[in-house]
């Protein structure tokens, strides 16, 4: 059944990593109306690596198949001139680069990788050193999802480039939004947070927004050195937020849109984001066969186990549905679910990790 599910979620993966996001009837009828009268240039481009593709690249390259649609999504991306719009696109990256390193010698998948990196080291950045989400709004706001799109780049580049300036980077992100982004209170983030202002943004406890900072973290932790003076304080942290949550989970093991508020609705992208972060963090000490991490790795193994269980009820033809439609904005979470990149993408990467980890065959 799991095998027929994966195969299911793939199919799915594959077809949106191209057609992600379609553009209707009516856009595309305003589009034509703007072009005849000259108003073309006002058509917003097509961002073809956005993070929502990125998420979906990552399943597929996490699943370890032959597969040629990466191939033709970098030559989509490629052949419209190589645009990267915002640290968003980092996702796509990272899939680029694990593509790259799988495939060896791949020319086309290092000069994306590297493109994207020397991006991130000239995109504008607070005076803490934390990446500005959307600068071009001339505001200085550093927000969470940030964490989880550019972290386990940098961490992984770092990693294969021996480039110790790309870990200084990644942890700095981590342990900046610890400092200034976290709730003292009940111990979860804020969406995001302005220094200048000294301003925490957003709500306390979006579902995605601990899915964002959990999957910078663990991906952190998975390739960074252990010897890192940081390695074992962000370790800490990710263990404390992890904790946290789990006394918000309901009855069904996954989690509400906004965790702490009951009853809600549950988030799938949430819940799968979260508990494929937990699995990332626990598949390097599974992979290194420690005594030390076996207890560790049974402590949280039923905790993925039984939520796993509980989302694969919300699957259903290779779609994930019960997942928050994308924020609009600091504080502007719509009231609409379905299924989306973002949890069809992170429920087929805790597919492929749970099976590594022994979790579900």
């Amino acid at each position: 059944m799991n095998q027929e599910m994966q195969n299911a979620l793939l199919k799915s993966a594959r077809r949106d990593l191209i057609d992600y996001p379609q553009v209707g009837i009516k856009q595309k009828t305003k589009n034509l109306v703007k072009k005849m009268i000259g108003r073309g240039d006002s058509i917003p481009k097509r961002d073809y690596i956005s993070w929502p593709n990125g998420m979906l690249a990552l399943a597929i390259e996490d699943s370890n198949i032959e597969d040629q649609v990466l191939d033709v999504f970098l030559s989509k991306w490629t052949s419209n001139g190589f645009s990267i719009r915002s640290v968003e696109d980092t996702v796509s990256g990272l899939a680029f680069l694990k593509k790259s390193l799988a495939e060896n010698d791949s020319e086309e998948y290092q000069k994306a990788s590297r493109m994207i990196y020397d991006y991130l080291m000239a995109a504008p950045k607070d005076e803490e050193g934390s990446f500005l989400y959307n600068p071009k709004q001339n505001n200085n706001y550093v927000l969470v999802d940030m964490i989880g799109m550019v972290c386990p780049f940098l961490s992984l580049w770092g990693r294969e480039m021996s480039c110790d300036e790309a870990y200084d980077i990644a942890e700095k992100q981590i342990l900046n939004f610890v400092k200034y982004g976290m709730d003292d209170e009940t111990l979860l983030p804020y969406h995001g947070y302005e220094i200048c202002t000294d301003s925490k943004l957003g709500i306390i406890g979006w579902g995605r927004a601990i899915g964002w900072l959990l999957m910078g973290e663990a991906g952190y932790l998975l390739y960074a050195p252990k010897e890192r003076p940081n390695y074992v304080i962000i370790e800490e942290q990710f263990k404390i937020t992890v904790d946290t949550i789990r006394k918000y989970q309901n009855k069904s093991d996954l989690y509400e849109w906004k965790i702490d508020i009951f009853p809600k609705t549950i988030d799938t992208s949430a819940s799968a984001m979260i508990l494929d972060s937990i699995a990332t963090w626990l598949l390097r000490k599974y992979e290194e066969n420690s005594m030390n991490d076996a207890e560790v790795i049974a402590k949280y193994r039923d905790m993925l186990s039984k939520g796993f269980e509980e989302l694969t009820g919300h699957i259903n033809d290779g779609k994930v549905y019960g997942a928050q439609a994308e924020c609009l904005g600091l504080g502007l979470h719509p009231d609409k679910f379905g299924s989306y990149p973002w949890s069809v993408g992170p429920t087929l990467s805790l597919m492929m990790k749970l099976k590594k980890l022994g979790v579900i065959k």
